[in-house]
């Protein structure tokens, strides 16, 4: 049974960890806290594994379908999204510090080390 909007709206914390499934391997994990969040299992490399998509509501529904559809298609390219997904975060990463006042940062610490005198930000 695929899940809807109302009916995750309802959905209330119980003395257990829950899943309701919503299809191809998404599903929405509430556990005790009453926090909803969007995973999805899947297989690679004949492991099971857990994908992490956001909680709800920050992620809708139509937006977590749309994160499994991707999942899946990096599946097929024999991809795995968990592994894609950090690459990703860690590109996010050195992408935001290659600015000039990170680039100046480090100039300063290796002029520091060969004894030249650099002076920190």
């Amino acid at each position: 049974m695929a899940l809807t909007d109302t009916f995750i709206r309802t959905v209330k914390a119980d003395a257990k960890p829950r899943k309701y499934s919503d299809g191809g391997g998404l599903y929405l994990f509430v556990p005790t806290n009453g926090s909803k969040l969007w995973r999805q299992a899947y297989a690679f490399g004949g492991k099971q594994r857990v994908l992490a998509h956001g909680q709800y509501p920050a992620v809708s529904l139509a937006a977590a379908r749309k994160a499994r559809d991707a999942a899946k298609e990096l599946l097929a390219q024999g991809i795995d999204p968990g592994r894609q997904k950090k690459l990703e975060k860690i590109r996010a990463a050195d992408a935001s510090e290659n600015t000039f006042r990170g680039c100046r940062c480090r100039s300063s610490r290796k002029a520091g080390r060969r004894g030249q005198g650099g002076s920190a930000p």
